[in-house]
């Protein structure tokens, strides 16, 4: 009877830990959805402090909201409000995966709502859905998985109305054979060229236009990013070996059996930013342009984080993984001020750090500047840009309001 009840009270707390778990697990997602929603509200407010070139003149937010001086930025292109139809910037009909393959499709499809003038209306919710969840299922949101050999048809619809987008057929592949080309790839740092697999299915039918799961086994995974597509971009200096397949590595999975090696390598070219305004992202939720899959937290990274790639596609990450945000965050429950506080400082961090990227560059062809020219170049920007965001950022930290 003792061991009886001994273990039923093992179960009973097994049980009872699962529960708390997930009811914490719940907690942190709707957390992670506000904390998504109140970056979105930040990233479109300092935009008002920034122009799009330049960084003379005094800083302000001026008489029309343009924030500082030198040219404005140009006005934005004109956007709808009533929503009218869903356009697929992909313009293929067929789209191949392998079984066991997970892929964000918002990524790869790149939906937009558009009014009848074919102007984008933004912020609109849009559902996935697929013709049969047995061979192609939408696990959350846009990321599918291919469940198993077949067809499916997919396509987006407009949350409360009957507005669709096109289908577009989907086959999901069991997968026999894997070969990747070239065998050796060097690849400028910031720079990106494409591993090109050749897919063999079961039926001994083969293509170059199957997505599928990427790895490479650097001890630095942040030494390349791989899109589904092959697409690999030199982010370190460093060297990798890459394969691609689908399934787990283990039996249940099919990868390539000779892995490409990657060398990334300097880049004596100067490296372009992405025009018009840095944006910041979040991790663990939004997804890395680089890769298609949502960005992780990351421990090992400040949480103002930026990657070569990311200067190239012009955006920062709010990084939840860093030690200071994963802290402030885990406290946005109890404590909505700590994390507004936090999240607020560092949305004026990066604005500053935009100013110091454009004096800095400019600067290239002069003598590498010592750290005290560095230093005083924060302090200068941090005295020009800071008051004037917090004007309105303290409105903010105390109430969550204000940004409008």
């Amino acid at each position: 009877m003792q061991a009886v009840d001994q273990f039923l009270a093992d179960q009973i707390r097994t049980l009872a830990k699962s529960i708390n778990d997930q009811r914490r697990q719940e907690q942190d997602d709707k957390a992670l959805d506000k904390v998504h929603e109140e970056n979105r509200k930040l990233d479109q407010f300092k935009n008002r402090f920034l122009p799009i070139e330049g960084t003379d003149g005094h800083v302000g937010k001026g008489a029309n909201g343009n924030g500082p001086g030198g040219p404005p930025p140009p006005p934005p292109l004109p956007t709808g409000t009533i929503p009218e139809t869903i356009e697929f910037a992909w313009t293929g009909d067929m789209m191949r995966t392998g079984r066991a393959v997970q892929l964000h499709l918002t990524h790869i499809l790149q939906p937009s709502v558009r009014d009848n003038e074919g102007r984008v209306v933004p912020r609109v919710g849009i559902e996935w859905h697929t013709s049969d969840s047995r061979i192609f299922e939408f696990v959350t949101g846009d990321l599918a998985l291919g469940r198993r050999k077949g067809k499916a048809t997919i396509w987006v619809r407009i949350k409360g109305t009957a507005i669709e987008s096109r289908r577009i057929e989907v086959e999901v592949w069991t997968i026999d054979h894997v070969l990747l080309t070239p065998r050796a790839l060097q690849i400028p740092l910031g720079k990106r060229k494409q591993i090109i697999a050749e897919v063999t299915n079961d039926d001994g039918v083969r293509a170059t236009d199957v997505y599928l799961n990427w790895e490479h086994d650097a001890d630095d995974q942040l030494i390349v990013r791989i899109q589904p597509s092959g697409w690999v971009t030199g982010n370190r200096i460093g060297r990798t070996t890459v394969t691609a397949g689908a399934g787990g590595a283990g039996a249940d999975g099919v990868w390539a059996r000779i892995r490409p090696e990657i060398e990334v390598v300097p880049n004596p070219e100067k490296l372009e930013r992405g025009g018009s305004y840095p944006q910041l992202l979040l991790t663990d939720k939004d997804i890395d342009p680089s890769t298609g899959q949502k960005r992780e937290g990351d421990p090992g990274q400040p949480a103002l984080w930026q990657e070569v790639e990311d200067q190239i596609n012009n955006i920062w990450w709010l990084n939840l993984g860093s030690p200071d945000a994963a802290f402030a965050f885990g406290k946005s429950i109890d404590d909505e001020k700590l994390w507004r506080m936090f999240h607020a400082q560092k949305v004026v961090e990066m604005a500053i750090q935009v100013y110091m990227q454009q004096e800095f560059t400019k600067k290239e062809e002069q003598r590498p500047d010592v750290w005290v020219n560095h230093k005083a170049a924060w302090e200068r920007h941090q005295i020009m840009i800071a008051p004037a965001m917090w004007e309105v950022l303290q409105t903010y930290v105390n109430t969550g309001g204000g940004l409008e």
